[in-house]
């Protein structure tokens, strides 16, 4: 029964506290305002698969869209239907001439930096949620803070690669399809397998 009460008791205490210290509404707001970004974050990509596949809606309906829903997202860029995803558009940041392709799941539980000239491939996982490895008293592990996810200007990522939180990939790397990223990759260099590991450095062309 006592931990009946206390699971009854200690929400309502802590409202009781916030309360009387003038941050209840402060608090509230902040949730709900959190859960309408969530929302629209989640539902303003999915309602933007209504414009198919085309050229059109690719370059141009779908991100006036993004933007209008206040995506950071550049100019020039490519955004196929598909993709997905979850917390905070603020957390999430795209260059110029970026093309995002079909799939892909995208968590931004904490900040993403995708550069220019990026290429997303298909049914990529960009994940930076994360949990403790122990879990506490009430059997539920706990998130842990990410440091920022970057990939760099001219990344190629391939088809069903996951990266992992934190990682940063250098500037005109390359992701071998269905790899899992788990440590930073340098700059111009070809990385494959679970986990990553180099393969080979890549010849630096003239970029843009």
């Amino acid at each position: 029964m006592s931990g009946f009460l206390k699971e009854l008791f200690t929400p309502l205490y802590k409202l009781l506290l916030l309360r009387m210290e003038g941050q209840l509404w402060i608090t509230v707001e902040r949730h709900v305002a959190d859960y309408w970004d969530s929302l629209i974050t989640f539902s303003g990509l999915k309602w933007t698969d209504i414009f198919g596949t085309s050229h059109i809606a690719n370059a141009y309906l779908r991100p006036i869209c993004l933007r209008f829903l206040g995506f950071q997202i550049g100019k020039g860029g490519y955004y196929r239907p598909g993709i997905i995803m979850q917390s905070k558009r603020r957390n999430l940041t795209i260059g110029d001439h970026s093309n995002i392709n079909y799939g892909c799941y995208i968590d931004a539980a904490w900040p993403i930096q995708i550069g220019d000239y990026c290429q997303i491939g298909s049914h990529v996982n960009l994940i930076q949620g994360s949990h403790k490895l122990v879990s506490d008293e009430k059997n539920i592990r706990p998130a842990v803070e990410s440091s920022p996810m970057v990939i760099e200007d001219f990344v190629w990522i391939g088809t069903r690669v996951t990266i992992l939180p934190g990682v940063r990939i250098g500037r005109g790397s390359v992701v071998a399809a269905g790899t899992v990223v788990t440590k930073d990759v340098p700059p111009y260099t070809l990385v494959g397998g679970v986990p990553a590991e180099v393969i080979r450095p890549l010849d630096r062309l003239k970029l843009v």
